[in-house]
């Protein structure tokens, strides 16, 4: 027999999926605005690469800015991959 989980956890597994779901919406619209704004996202990665000693756009597989503008034509933008790898180092930026 399964014992009950702890009241509490339930509010976690909330919170945990909704932080997933709200994490691939901001990588979706990313996505869509990297199309339009290709050029403020080369600026963010360069800032990132600058401010933050552990991260490393070979790491990552981030092409440098020319190669990443005739990878990510502004019809398909920067691929998902590159842009879930951004956020993380984004949210550690700003805190």
């Amino acid at each position: 027999m399964a014992t009950p989980l702890p009241p509490y956890s339930v509010q976690v597994e909330n919170s945990v999926l909704w932080s997933c779901y709200r994490q691939v919406l901001a990588i979706s619209r990313d996505e869509q605005l990297s199309r339009i704004y290709l050029e403020d996202f080369h600026e963010v990665i360069d800032v990132i690469a600058e401010e933050n000693p552990v991260f490393n756009r070979r790491d990552f597989f981030i092409p440098k800015k020319k190669r990443i503008s005739s990878r990510c034509s502004p019809p398909r933008g920067i691929v998902r991959p590159i842009l879930g790898s951004l956020l993380s180092y984004v949210k550690i930026f700003i805190k």
